[in-house]
């Protein structure tokens, strides 16, 4: 199944549906200011007079529908907001070779979307390939943004500046943040008996 959405008569992966609820080819659909708007008036004629128009009234067509990543959906979810709420499908992306979120539905507009969890044991392996390297990637960079941020205990070395002597390098002993300010932080760095303050962003870890 994957996901259905719809698409146009021309599609030639179209799907037509004539009998869809609400969506009948060949009915007609009065607007409400029409005085044959079935909230008003019981009008089983079925078509259009000279009264519906300019009131948006219409004879209905085929739905026109499609499923696209069949056997590739992973999960699906919805996304909650304030007024309105996002359907999503987490699916095997195989031209990116990933996995990520398509959209298939929202309560802002009208749609015939649907999913459902049909990811084969081959895609899953996939995705489970993919997890793991993703999860790889993030770690090593994690590691080497830790090996560059000041820290207890690490040599750090005074690149600019202008109140410490560029050059200038000790064990860094303190890090918080500058009472001045709510987002620099500051180090605190030992050489002999002398304590150096200056920004995080002045110092560059030497090991």
């Amino acid at each position: 199944m994957g996901i259905t959405v719809t698409t146009i008569k021309d599609d030639p992966e179209a799907r037509e549906v004539s009998n869809f609820n609400g969506h009948e080819k060949g009915r007609v659909s009065h607007s409400f200011n029409c005085p044959h708007h079935s909230n008003k008036t019981v009008d089983l004629s079925g078509i259009l007079s000279p009264e519906c128009e300019g009131k948006f009234c219409h004879v209905n067509d085929s739905l026109y529908l499609k499923e696209i990543y069949v056997g590739k959906v992973l999960s699906v979810g919805e996304h909650n907001w304030y007024d309105d709420s996002d359907f999503y499908a987490y699916v095997w992306d195989e031209s990116e070779g990933r996995a990520r979120e398509y959209e298939y539905g929202s309560t802002r507009y009208g749609y015939y979307g649907s999913a459902k969890v049909d990811a084969t044991p081959e895609v899953i392996a996939k995705y489970e390939a993919w997890k793991a390297e993703e999860n790889a990637k993030f770690q090593a960079e994690k590691a080497a943004k830790e090996a560059k941020t000041p820290g207890k205990g690490k040599i750090v070395k005074v690149v600019k500046g202008r109140k410490v002597l560029k050059g200038l390098q000790g064990v860094c002993i303190w890090t918080g943040r500058d009472k001045f300010t709510s987002t620099q932080i500051r180090v605190g760095f030992k050489v002999d008996d002398q304590v150096y303050f200056t920004a995080a962003s002045n110092v560059v870890v030497v090991c």
